[in-house]
């Protein structure tokens, strides 16, 4: 392989990781977002008629206040059976997972096209998130494919639509765990 062919290589590599985990954060965004309306539904379903008033409350949360807002807000205004409340709580689970491993992508740091100088595969990028805690300095280290970031991605559309699917549900009063059932 030429020198020319490697640079060429580490570009499209490189861009290909890039683009993917650019679209993971969009596509994370979408599922807050589609958190944020479903708690502006609950709310007007519970008197609020001014929207706006909604948004001031919830705009700037970031996920995981998102998320435990979501759930108090449905255990308060939604009659859910046990099952439902077990689904609704397997989905919040997703969610916090998802936000974790968000949090450990968007805030740390990655190192896309660092290789040695005859390095030919520039597929896989390596990740550094430090961490502080009473016992010290600690740091996670990843190792990431375009592949990788395409997974979260779809875990993030996917929660994206059954936020989507619970706000309809909560709307029309409509059975979760039948909606589910697949």
């Amino acid at each position: 392989m030429t020198e020319e062919q490697r640079m060429q290589k580490l570009k499209e590599q490189s861009k290909e990781i890039y683009a993917a985990y650019g679209e993971f954060a969009v596509k994370f965004e979408h599922v807050c977002h589609a958190v944020h309306t479903a708690m502006i539904f609950m709310l007007h379903g519970e008197g609020l008629r001014n929207q706006q008033v909604a948004n001031v409350l919830l705009s700037g949360l970031t996920a995981d206040p998102l998320r435990t807002i979501f759930a108090a807000l449905v255990a308060e205004t939604q009659e859910l059976n046990p099952e439902d409340k077990n689904i609704i709580s397997r989905v919040l689970k997703r969610f916090q997972k998802l936000t974790e491993s968000r949090n450990d992508i968007i805030h740390g740091t990655w190192f896309v096209g660092y290789a040695t100088v005859d390095a030919t595969d520039f597929s896989r990028v390596s990740g550094l998130k430090h961490h502080r805690s009473k016992d010290g300095a600690s740091a996670k280290s990843f190792d990431f494919s375009a592949s990788d970031f395409q997974k979260l991605t779809q875990e993030a559309e996917a929660l994206d639509e059954i936020f989507k699917a619970l706000n309809g549900l909560f709307l029309m009063k409509g059975s979760i765990a039948e909606y589910f059932a697949d």
